[in-house]
């Protein structure tokens, strides 16, 4: 969606962001009996808080900008550490480093190319989700990467093995990825990332010029005043004639 829809896709961002951090908080914190109704409480309380994120993130775009794009860092870090069945990085205290670091570091640099940033988050948190959502139906075991590397309750452990079908659904979130970056290119290219609607007054056709402002430094300058009528001249009294002496 790209610039065009920049809020609607801040939105859906910000109900995954709210969601997936509320379902870490949840998983981490799970006693061994689990919650009272365990099942609906680890599916509509990330549901909720997500909303709320969706909310937030529609409203305030500043914030959007920048949690989106660190959020596709931290997403990006989740992959990368996918690619091992023991995982990429073994330590804990380095791989959250790891995420976070990632996630801190296109924070920064979409400071500096908000609109690269945009186009590759939107692109590859899309590409990511879809391959997860597919993957809860398939299950082949791809979303137990993302559980194992979130989640380390000591209660609930999870195992994560590669198999050729894990394998096919890792390149195919590069390939969607890819795809879906470059065709965000082509519909906004020429564009550039509007976070707030400005206004603008209609402009005239003929002189390119808004209709309600002037056009030249010349129809600028205020009309000058209207000149005071002359003023009557001064009656000076008249000097007495000089007599003559007879």
């Amino acid at each position: 969606m790209g610039f065009r829809l920049f809020k609607y896709s801040a939105a859906v961002i910000g109900l995954l962001t709210f969601g997936s951090m509320t379902w870490i908080a949840l998983s981490n914190l799970q006693p061994v009996n689990g919650y009272i109704n365990n099942a609906i409480t680890m599916l509509l309380v990330p549901i909720g808080l997500g909303l709320i994120g969706s909310i937030v993130y529609f409203v305030v775009l500043t914030v959007a900008l920048y949690a989106s794009c660190a959020f596709g860092g931290f997403a990006l870090a989740v992959f990368i550490c996918s690619w091992a069945s023991n995982l990429v990085i073994v330590h804990e205290a380095g791989r959250g480093s790891f995420l976070g670091g990632l996630a801190l570091l296109l924070a920064i640099v979409t400071y500096f190319a908000a609109d690269q940033m945009v186009l590759f988050a939107t692109s590859f948190i899309g590409a990511y989700a879809t391959i997860l959502g597919v993957d809860c139906l398939a299950r082949t075991g791809f979303i137990a990467g993302f559980q194992t590397i979130l989640n380390n309750n000591p209660v609930k452990q999870i195992e994560y093995e590669l198999n050729k079908y894990t394998y096919v659904l890792l390149a195919v979130t590069l390939v969607l990825f890819l795809i879906a970056m470059v065709i965000q290119m082509l519909l906004n290219k020429g564009r550039t990332l509007v976070l707030y609607e400005i206004k603008t007054q209609p402009v005239d056709d003929e002189t390119g010029h808004s209709k309600y402002a002037p056009s030249t430094a010349k129809e600028a300058t205020p009309a000058p005043a209207a000149e005071e009528k002359d003023a009557p001249p001064e009656e000076h009294p008249k000097s007495p004639a000089p007599t003559h002496a007879a």
